[in-house]
């Protein structure tokens, strides 16, 4: 062997071709549209995203003579789901989807529109089909691949900036019952993610900031992904500039987020806000992919075996049970701590959740009074998790249980931090005035 060969894996970094941001940016995306060629797209959105959004999108789109059909969402981004919406496409004769929403009506919508995909868990048998399995090769994580989306460009218009889920190859699949089962890789990012902040800002704060927590994870997940040799979503070496967008996305978060979270509670589009929805969703997403994915998530993915007793959170006016964003943020934390950072720095971490009001308790999450089973239980979920695989300390290969990682590390590591985060004085939103730049022994 020569040549590449020999260097090991390659450095893969993957991103949407087109991203769009601003003010505004749905009166203008007519004339993206027309750039790419899409005459036809089908909008398809829950009825209050595409209420706000669709009037905004076919407005411009009469103008350059584009026709637009529109599908509802059905609120679960599941297999039945995905497969209705690309027959939509399919008998309209659409060419393209363009997603309106939040995570899982993106995800969804990414779903339909695709052609081939990478499923990582189990599909029912009428949804695969065959393929060269030297094309899998190219992906970190192998399992079979499915073909059954509409094959048309992906587009991404999310009306909140609460996950890095719009500018991603990949598709996080639930139940009905909103209980994590597998996510779909895909060959290619969406075509277009187009991000009006006037609509994100007149969103409910909670939105930016489980967004925030989100995209806490990014730096920490693709520093350790790195520092382990793992293997980020297209299957290759993080670069560094994934580990550099990364690095940004955190700084940005922690220097802008309280402004940006003032900002949006005020309906208002100011600097701020703009940087903190671009590290939210962009510079997230890219970090994410690009970079690796680790215990943040993986704990995250656990813990939704938790569901059913998680209580609704009521937090800026926004009554709901805990969001995507808020359990990666408790997740990041755990990290931290099996990860063994400085204590210093995790409290300075969690000064910045406890600041914008991301969780760091047990009650945070809707778990006040959780027994020790069900932390046990729980704590076993994320251990089975193939993102634990990334974490120093991880097993080669799983233990006969399906075990990546020790669960009694992740156990305490969860005791510990609900433990920090009771001590931890009550300064949620305080007078604030940012905080420096962080790091750590470790970081690149």
């Amino acid at each position: 062997m020569t040549g590449l060969q020999d260097a090991g894996p390659l450095r893969i970094l993957i991103a949407p071709s087109r991203y769009v941001q601003g003010p505004g940016a749905l009166g203008l995306l007519a004339g993206q549209l027309e750039v790419l060629g899409i005459k036809r797209p089908l909008l398809m959105g829950g009825p209050t995203s595409l209420s706000v959004s669709k009037p905004l999108i076919d407005a411009g789109c009469t103008e350059k003579g584009i026709e637009t059909e529109s599908t509802e969402f059905k609120r679960e981004c599941t297999y039945d789901e995905v497969a209705r919406i690309a027959e939509v496409c399919v008998s309209k004769e659409c060419d393209a989807i363009i997603s309106i929403g939040g995570g899982k009506g993106i995800d969804a919508g990414k779903a339909a529109a695709t052609g081939t995909a990478i499923d990582i868990g189990v599909v029912p048998a009428n949804r695969m089909s065959s393929f060269p399995t030297d094309k899998l090769e190219r992906y970190s994580l192998q399992g079979k691949l499915s073909k059954f989306g509409a094959d048309v460009p992906k587009i991404v218009v999310p009306t909140i900036a609460a996950t890095d889920a719009p500018c991603s190859a990949l598709t996080v699949m639930y139940s009905w019952e909103h209980v994590y089962q597998t996510f779909l890789v895909y060959p290619t990012n969406p075509t277009m993610v187009a991000v009006d902040t006037n609509i994100i800002a007149s969103a409910p704060a909670r939105f930016l900031v489980s967004g925030m927590g989100d995209a806490l994870a990014t730096w920490f997940e693709a520093d350790m992904t790195f520092r382990t040799n793992g293997v980020n979503m297209p299957g290759g070496s993080p670069p560094m500039t994934a580990l550099a967008i990364a690095r940004l996305c955190f700084d940005t978060l922690l220097r802008y987020g309280v402004q940006a979270r003032i900002a949006v509670e005020a309906n208002a589009t100011t600097p701020a806000m703009e940087k903190v929805v671009e590290a939210n969703i962009l510079l997230s997403g890219l970090g994410f992919e690009s970079g690796g994915l680790s215990a943040a998530h993986g704990i995250h993915n656990g813990m939704t075996s938790l569901e059913a007793k998680m209580k609704d959170i009521d937090y800026a006016g926004l009554k709901r049970p805990p969001m995507h964003g808020e359990l990666v943020a408790f997740g990041t934390q755990c990290e931290m701590v099996l990860e063994d950072r400085d204590t210093e720095f995790i409290r300075s971490v969690m000064r910045f959740c406890k600041t914008v009001g991301l969780p760091s308790t047990f009650a945070d999450i809707g778990l006040k009074g959780i027994t020790e089973n069900d932390i046990e239980a729980a704590a076993h979920a994320c251990a089975k998790d193939v993102l634990l695989s990334t974490m120093n300390r991880a097993y080669p290969e799983p233990d006969a249980e399906g075990h990546f990682y020790p669960w009694a590390a992740i156990r305490d590591a969860m005791k510990a931090v609900n433990a920090m985060g009771e001590a931890f004085p009550d300064i949620s939103h305080p007078e604030y005035t940012g905080m420096k730049s962080m790091s750590t022994p470790g970081s690149y």
